[in-house]
């Protein structure tokens, strides 16, 4: 999910994303991720046109075996651009738990 939501007015926006899955070099849980997103057209309502982009970075990790298994921990890093908006850099730490109900 990216930080920038790329949905203003007029916004034209494309996505280049390539996910790794290291089972196949035998760790199985361990997923990178590295997303870049472009927009340009936006209309600002102050005489120019808005652009942005956004890199994100993702490593994550869920237990396989054991009394925590399906706990994925995950960590990001953002950097976001934008010439009519604020710039973003930050780093996320994402704790998630997968419960099957049914």
């Amino acid at each position: 999910m990216p930080t920038y939501e790329f949905a203003e007015k007029d916004e034209r926006s494309w996505q280049a994303r390539y996910e790794y899955d290291f089972a196949a070099v035998g760790v199985p849980g361990l997923v990178a991720t590295v997303r870049y997103i472009s927009s340009d057209n936006v209309d600002t309502d102050r005489g120019f046109e808005g652009t942005a982009h956004e890199r994100d970075l993702d490593v994550s990790y869920t237990i396989q075996s054991g009394p925590l298994k399906n706990v994925g921990i995950r960590i990001r890093n953002v950097a976001a651009r934008s010439n009519y908006r604020s710039d973003i850099d930050e780093n996320r730490l994402i704790l998630s738990y997968t419960l099957a109900l049914f």
